[in-house]
């Protein structure tokens, strides 16, 4: 099931959400431009930690969703 979501939502961006295999995905191409360069970033220090037999760095998340937000289960 793939859906497009019109008018206003929670990143100000139109999105499209998908449910695949019981998941639900959400798509914001503005969203993932935004945070492109941060994310590689990330992604590259955690790769290097590991590599190096270092602890991975845990990044700071100022938001988390899960289950029970929406009484979802």
């Amino acid at each position: 099931m793939n859906s497009d979501a019109h008018g206003p939502n929670v990143t100000g961006f139109a999105v499209r959400t998908h449910l695949i295999n019981g998941a639900i995905y959400i798509e914001c191409d503005e969203a993932y431009k935004k945070y492109a360069d941060r994310n590689g970033r990330v992604a590259a220090e955690a790769l290097s930690a590991v590599l190096s037999g270092e602890p991975i760095p845990q990044r700071e998340r100022d938001w988390v969703i899960h289950w029970s937000t929406w009484g979802v289960a």
